[in-house]
């Protein structure tokens, strides 16, 4: 209402994010994993927004690097778990050949 905006005139991806930031809010903590949602959500807002066929050339570039960004942020979230990850895949490799 401050805004003057009514929930039915966000689209798709604005809804789902607002409802994300309800969730934290109402939870009251803020986590990594939270975090890490949160721009999944955002990542996958923005690559719906590129599958519409008439953006133009400038919209078309905002958006790329809208997901480019939101893709290193997420890469960046997740470096920790996939290096232990692949931390523990090698040691169970050297543990198999002993």
């Amino acid at each position: 209402k401050r805004f003057n905006l009514k929930y039915e005139d966000l689209s798709k991806s604005e809804q789902d994010t607002l409802s994300g930031w309800l969730v934290a809010l109402q939870n009251n903590a803020v986590t990594t994993e939270g975090i890490r949602m949160y721009f999944i959500q955002m990542r996958r807002g923005v690559e719906e927004e590129l599958t519409k066929y008439n953006l133009t050339k400038e919209q078309d570039l905002f958006l790329k690097a809208r997901l480019r960004n939101y893709m290193m942020i997420e890469d960046f979230l997740t470096g920790p778990d996939k290096a232990k990850a692949a931390l523990e895949k090698a040691l169970e490799n050297i543990k198999r050949k002993n």
